[in-house]
């Protein structure tokens, strides 16, 4: 038994003293104005010489200012109550308290015993104070002790007992005796109602403490922004905004407690007019900007895209925290803004101001969102060496994510191997997602299997896996992690962005089509696909046969309705040139969405000229676009420019270098490349890199050697790499090789229709008109469809689509007659359909309703695009599959005969074709 299960056992047979049997003398009054030790030390000497030194109402007062007072000490007080014969129910609890205030609460318990065996009642002013101090130490044995002496000893009618035992309750995440005090309290007050909705709300029961809350007789600012914090805790801000309009709508004033709830909401939301709103609401009512509400405004400020704001908040405070000044180096380095991150870290400094560890966390994170890797490096050390500050968990993310972004990923292990704690997953994290980038395979797998087993529910951490698997042409494994992601019950977090404008908060989900300006996004969304297709975006996640895993749900594939873009489109809707909106997204940005958005912003290379720090992705995305619009020299010569100014390539960017002299037929560049890559920076070619020098060497005829770097390779050549090949043969009619490999590659693809036309086609160049119909029944058999072909133009922010032999446009007539024109035109300077130079029609990867060539959609599309243009114009079309060799070679005609520049964005490429060429050169 416990020695409070002694005091528990009945019969509790205790006498108790009288407290206030001294009468009461006037020198006791000189006390009330104690205000040090040194003072307190003479009233005593004082006061004993007067003979009361046993009094407990005189010593009583000495121990109340030793215990309680800042200026006191709690050993003195010790001192003068052990010289006391028989101490009274209040110098127990002033010295419980005094324990209490320096969290010393074994010591509470021990002293509240002494009490109980000195025959000392104990009253209402005991137990808050002990129940407190089981609170604070989670002594849930004496907690549950503590409450049945309350019963005991008869204060079961006591409201501040008995919140204070709710409050305990919620402290040891025991709801439901939390609830059963709760239920049986004869009366309860405001403080009842919170302290139980608060209970509700950090377990995460939100909707129970909204039930409770809803109960209320009555509420008062702090119920209402217990049950609003409640929300902004859970991330439900939605409901947050519709409890504290509520709120509003009863009158009641907003405090800074309140204030400071929705302005988290704001954040959560990415709410920037409300949450100024809030903050004019704040000044305008003279509301203390004490420090934490300081930065809780600056911090809505910068993460909902405003650090003009912020920094205007910031530099207008009277006196700046250690907090406000964390929180305005943060934001910086949330912006990406480094520079100004160490400059405010200098000015702290100036003032006087010592850095903690979160000062530190923030700056390391500051330089590696800018990739500065020398202050990164030199702020670590500085940390310890200057401020003392030993580097904890997440200094050491902060660096292992600052080298890593920077390929450095051997220094970023040998940290990792030094660390003295054990990694944590946002450490090891920080590693996996470099070696995702920089494609360090090997590593990456060694680390990704580590961190899935830390975090097993984070679906996250799969796809991560998953997509280097991809890069690295492991489709099993790529399928294994999904398979292992199923067993496991694990889903990907929905994804959603939300923007606000106006005033109003607009969320959209992929794919998602219930907003009441639904169809007017999707149609906005299509013209902005459309026309940055126009300056060079492809799809990231169209670059591979195997599509990548994207961290939100299935639901919102294809890549064109992400939520992010969906919410551009409503941007792009509510706004004119010029202006600027901001969005929230709760995932990470998919590589394909951040692509996207440079170009929406502006024209790319103007983007990419004006980025004050250019990262490895801003450099390999900007070499792909000229690679896709065969602009190859153009590619390399950037290339060259990005080594000069000290930026390591990485695998991405010798694919791209690759593609670029493959579109281009550099064909020397490319060989030069290939071997680069590894003799001067290390990187071992990928099964990416394989694929663009077969495609390379095959567009140059030069199949054998293509041939024989496949049988060279280290890994199985995928269906890329063979379709690379396959495509070649057939330009070249190489029908024996051509056919080896055509049916390797429908073995490996068998539901994919080009891979069945491209063979069907060889055969038809071959004469062999049987092996075609044979093609042609596979696929009936194995109902293999042919992906309907269409083209797409837009002409004064209209857009236009057009499928094959398609009559259905309002201006069919005048399209037919401008293409009856145009195809005349063209055949008065030579032009024969190269469809017309054998027996048999060749296969084309369009329905069939496409034949006669005449009819095919870019035909369509191009007739439109005269009629509504003038020479010397230039107008824009997309298709959706492969421009077919017959509509490529009249496209270079008709631009010389009606003097255009006609841009097509097929599957594959940019086609700019002006004066009788295009810019592929015929490599396409």
């Amino acid at each position: 038994m416990s020695s409070l299960q002694t005091f528990l056992a009945p019969p509790l047979s205790i006498s108790f003293s009288s407290s206030n049997s001294k009468p009461r003398y006037s020198p006791l009054e000189s006390l009330e104005t104690c205000s040090s030790m040194a003072q307190l030390k003479q009233n005593h000497a004082h006061l004993t010489k007067l003979g009361l030194s046993s009094d407990n109402d005189a010593m009583g007062r000495l121990i109340k200012f030793c215990a309680l007072s800042n200026d006191g000490d709690l050993d003195y007080a010790l001192h003068l109550f052990d010289t006391l014969p028989h101490p009274d129910a209040f110098i127990y609890n002033t010295l419980i308290r005094g324990y209490l205030l320096r969290k010393q609460a074994a010591d509470c318990i021990v002293l509240y015993l002494r009490m109980l065996q000195d025959s000392v009642l104990p009253n209402k002013f005991t137990f808050p104070c002990l129940i407190r101090a089981c609170s604070v130490d989670v002594a849930v044995e004496e907690g549950a002790q503590i409450h049945a002496h309350v019963f005991k000893f008869g204060f079961t009618n006591d409201g501040f007992c008995l919140n204070n035992l709710i409050h305990m309750y919620v402290n040891f995440k025991s709801l439901e005796n939390a609830r059963k005090v709760f239920d049986k309290m004869p009366r309860r007050d405001v403080v009842s109602w919170t302290t139980l909705i608060s209970g509700y709300a950090q377990l995460g029961l939100v909707d129970a403490a909204f039930e409770v809350f809803e109960w209320m007789p009555e509420r008062n600012s702090v119920s209402w922004n217990a049950m609003i914090a409640a929300y902004v805790q859970s991330n439900r801000f939605h409901e947050a905004f519709a409890l504290f309009n509520r709120m509003r709508a009863e009158n009641l004033a907003l405090d800074k407690f309140v204030a400071a709830s929705m302005l988290s909401a704001c954040t959560g939301l990415g709410a920037l007019e409300q949450g100024e709103w809030i903050h004019i609401y704040i000044r305008n009512k003279g509301i203390e900007l004490d420090p934490k509400l300081a930065t809780t405004i600056i911090d809505m400020y910068c993460k909902c895209g405003c650090l003009e704001k912020a920094y205007e908040t910031f530099k207008g405070l009277t006196y700046k925290s250690i907090s406000s000044w964390n929180c305005m180096i943060g934001g910086f380095a949330m912006h990406g803004k480094g520079e100004a991150a160490i400059s405010i870290f200098k000015d702290m400094e100036k003032q006087g101001i010592v850095p903690d560890n979160i000062t530190f966390i923030n700056i390391l994170s500051a330089c590696s969102h800018s990739g500065l890797v020398e202050e990164g490096r030199y702020y670590f050390q500085y940390m310890t060496r200057v401020h003392g500050i030993e580097p904890m968990m997440e200094h050491y993310g902060c660096m292992v994510d600052l080298l890593g972004r920077a390929g450095l990923l051997d220094e970023a292990k040998k940290l990792i191997d030094q660390m003295p704690m054990t990694p944590d997953v946002g450490v090891l994290g920080a590693l996996f997602g470099a070696c995702r980038i920089h494609g360090n395979i090997e590593l990456g797998e060694q680390v990704g299997k580590r961190v899935i087993e830390l975090e097993p529910n984070n679906s996250g951490r799969y796809v991560l896996l998953a997509n280097l698997y991809v890069k690295a042409g492991r489709y099993e494994d790529m399928a294994n992690v999904r398979r292992m992601m199923n067993v496991r019950g694990v889903k990907k977090v929905p994804g959603f962005s939300v923007i606000e404008l106006e005033g109003e908060v607009n969320e959209f989900i992929a794919g998602g089509r219930d907003h009441p300006e639904s169809k007017e996004i999707y149609a906005k969304l299509d013209e902005m696909l459309d026309r940055i297709r126009a300056i060079g975006y492809v799809p990231c996640g169209a670059e591979g046969v195997v599509e990548e895993l994207d961290e939100e749900e299935e639901k919102e594939n294809p890549l064109n309705y992400h939520s992010e873009k969906l919410a551009i489109a409503f941007g792009l809707l509510k706004t004119k040139a010029g202006d600027t909106f901001r969005i929230t997204k709760n995932l990470r940005v998919c590589r394909d969405c951040h692509h996207a958005s440079k170009l929406i912003s502006k024209k790319a290379y103007e983007t990419f000229k004006g980025l004050t720090y250019k990262s490895i992705s801003s450099w390999n995305c900007m070499i792909g676009g000229f690679a896709m619009h065969g602009k190859g020299e153009a590619a390399i010569s950037i290339f060259k420019d990005m080594e000069k100014q000290g930026i390591v390539p990485d695998n991405i960017t010798f694919i791209n270098i690759l593609s670029a002299c493959s579109h281009s037929g550099l064909v020397e560049e490319g060989r030069y490349y290939f071997q680069y890559m590894t003799r001067v920076h290390g990187i071992e070619p990928m099964m990416e890199h394989y694929g663009c020098m077969v495609d390379l060497l095959g567009r140059a005829g030069l199949l054998d050697e293509a041939k024989k770097l496949i049988d060279q390779m280290p890994m199985t050549p995928d269906v890329g790499v063979l379709g690379a090949l396959f495509g070649a043969c057939r330009i070249h009619g190489n029908i024996e090789l051509g056919e080896q490999v055509g049916k390797r590659v429908i073995e490996l693809e068998p539901n994919n229709s080009g891979r069945y036309v491209l063979l069907a086609n060889l055969y038809v160049k071959a004469g062999r008109y049987e092996d075609m119909a044979n093609v042609r029944r596979m696929m009936n058999v194995r109902g293999v469809k042919k992906v309907p072909g269409f083209s797409v133009i837009e002409l004064e922010g209209e857009v236009n689509e057009f499928i094959a032999g398609g009559r259905d446009h309002p201006e069919s007539k005048e399209i037919y007659a401008k293409l009856d024109e145009m195809l005349d035109r063209i055949r008065a300077i030579g032009y024969v359909p190269c469809g017309a130079e054998g027996v048999v029609e060749e296969l084309d990867e369009e329905e069939e309703k496409e034949n006669p060539l005449n009819y095919h959609s870019e035909k369509l599309a191009i007739a439109f695009g005269l009629l509504k243009t003038k020479a010397g114009d230039t107008f824009r079309i997309t298709k959706n599959l492969r421009v077919c060799r017959d509509c490529h070679h009249a496209s270079k005609l008709i631009s010389k005969v009606f003097d255009r520049e006609i841009v097509v964005r097929d599957r594959n490429r940019f086609h700019h074709f002006k004066d009788g060429e295009c810019s592929c050169k015929d490599y396409w």
